[in-house]
């Protein structure tokens, strides 16, 4: 069997302390839930850019999208590639989720993304709202 000896400690100036909860009771963890997507809706909006939802899924969407107030694109994994296929799929979701993409900076190249689309009656709707 060979033994060895264990290793010092390192003592780093910026290691991350740990905060025990139990030895203070002043302290609580902040957590900000307003960018959180239930497992549910990302299961939704991943299917969004396969399929068209029915009725009652899209209403889960939205409410959902009424919740978010900032970074969706990120949130949904919604990249200005995958607009065509929301479009496509899912014309109502597309609108409300580039109306709120209107408040972020990114939304020129979400639009010339959809400029730039083969011309449907889904795209004509998106670009009509």
């Amino acid at each position: 069997m060979f033994l060895s000896i264990a290793p010092p400690l390192m003592d780093f100036e910026d290691e991350l302390l740990w905060i025990n909860q139990s030895s203070n009771k002043d302290l609580s963890v902040l957590y900000d839930k307003s960018n959180y997507v239930t497992p549910n809706t990302k299961l939704l909006i991943e299917q969004a850019f396969i399929q068209p939802l029915s009725l009652q899924d899209q209403q889960i969407l939205f409410d959902d999208l009424l919740k978010q107030n900032r970074n969706i694109a990120h949130q949904y994994g919604l990249t200005p590639a995958k607009l065509p296929q929301l479009v496509e799929n899912n014309p109502l979701i597309s609108i409300e989720i580039l109306l709120r993409l209107m408040l972020n900076t990114d939304i020129t190249e979400y639009f010339n993304i959809l400029v730039n689309m083969d011309i449907t009656l889904h795209s004509m709707e998106v670009v009509n709202r």
